[in-house]
């Protein structure tokens, strides 16, 4: 990765990827020397409406996208990541997704300081509160109700209640 990321991107001291497959790699990832591990997580259920929404739409003809495509299916898969992102805390800068919208100033401080870069580079702007809660609306009692009993415990360790 770091080769390729090289090639692409020579003069590129900082890159990064948004793809959430990577959570299965942590523990790859942490070992890269001078690579700098950032991941932020984001309520279960906003995780699955959105995950749900897409593999209806974006993602309906994809292949993998059966590994996807029911709630329970989502909430195993996100307490998978929440589970390795734990295991690698000490190793890995966390940020809690709902924090970063609603307090970016601190949280983009903070990961200034672990990038060891400028925080007043980073675009505020672009941080947007439209994805939260969005669940409240998208899922159904049934989805909830799975959801909770699946990953309840670990969206409770992490900072999550059924009242937000």
């Amino acid at each position: 990765m770091r080769l390729v990321l090289s090639k692409l991107l020579p003069n590129t001291p900082i890159v990064g990827d948004k793809f959430p497959g990577y959570f299965r790699k942590l523990p790859q990832l942490t070992q890269i020397d001078n690579a700098c591990t950032l991941v932020i997580y984001r309520d279960c259920r906003d995780v699955v409406q959105s995950t749900l929404r897409k593999a209806q739409t974006d993602w309906h003809n994809k292949r993998w996208v059966r590994r996807l495509d029911s709630a329970e299916k989502v909430a195993h898969r996100w307490v998978q990541a929440i589970e390795l992102m734990e295991q690698h805390r000490d190793k890995v800068h966390i940020i809690r997704y709902e924090e970063l919208v609603t307090n970016p100033g601190s949280v983009l401080a903070r990961l200034g300081v672990y990038l060891q870069v400028d925080p007043a580079g980073f675009d505020q702007t672009i941080v947007r509160s439209t994805s939260i809660g969005k669940h409240k609306s998208g899922l159904t009692h049934e989805q909830l109700t799975v959801i909770h009993q699946i990953a309840g415990e670990t969206m409770q360790r992490v900072g999550y209640t059924s009242a937000n």
